[in-house]
C-alpha cells in the first residue's frame, strides 16, 4: 500500500532561488531553507538554538510561484 508524507516547513530562503527551464520544457526552481529551532538551556536565562538548512526542489507551477514572489530572505 502505497503511503503520502507531508512536511510543513517554515524559514527563511538563504540565496535567491535558482530557475530554470529543462530542455522538455519544464519549469524547475531550486532554493535553501533555513528553519531555526531555539530552547532555554539549563539555567532559564541562557537561550540555545540550532539552524538547519534544507534543500528544496519545486516543477511546473509551484517553479513558476517560486519565481514570482519568492527571494532572498523571505
Amino acid at each position: 500500500m502505497a503511503s503520502l508524507n507531508k512536511v510543513m516547513l517554515m524559514g527563511n530562503i538563504g540565496n535567491a532561488p535558482e530557475c530554470r527551464t529543462m530542455p522538455n520544457g519544464v519549469q524547475g526552481a531550486h532554493f535553501r531553507l533555513a528553519t531555526t529551532r531555539g530552547w532555554a538551556g539549563r539555567s532559564k536565562q541562557e537561550r540555545k538554538g540550532h539552524t538547519e538548512l534544507h534543500s528544496v526542489r519545486c516543477y511546473r507551477q509551484q517553479a513558476d510561484f517560486v519565481r514570482e514572489y519568492l527571494g532572498k530572505g523571505r
